[in-house]
């Protein structure tokens, strides 16, 4: 006599010798309810839209200094442990400040916005 086990799966349905498991919901599994009748998204896009452009202005500051760090390392060959690693430092912050830029660019593109343009 066999067992059939019939409990808590989440999701995970046995198929053969393979495993099914749902899609995510829309929007990875971050539910946003519905804004009120009349609702201003000029606030959160202008919001994403700052911490975009800051995110950008932090990318360049970083890279410009692991450049900069990056030429140390040449012209300080006493200290040339310390600016490799630094540049290297430098540089993955760089990186992670173009992969919040980015991630800010998308969130911000969820809001509808009709001034995309610099005015002034």
């Amino acid at each position: 006599m066999t067992k059939h086990h019939h409990g808590h799966g989440h999701g995970h349905h046995h198929h053969g010798s393979s495993y099914y498991q749902a899609p995510p919901p829309p929007g990875y599994g971050y539910y946003q309810p519905p804004a009120p009748a009349g609702y201003n998204y000029d606030s959160e896009w202008k919001q994403h839209n700052r911490n975009e452009h800051l995110a950008e202005l932090g990318a360049v500051a970083a890279g410009a200094f692991a450049l900069y760090e990056g030429h140390k390392v040449k012209t300080d060959p006493a200290h040339k442990h310390r600016h490799k690693i630094e540049e290297e430092i430098a540089a993955a912050a760089a990186v992670a400040a173009a992969g919040y830029a980015w991630h800010e660019h998308q969130q911000k593109n969820k809001y509808p916005h009709h001034h995309h343009h610099h005015h002034g």
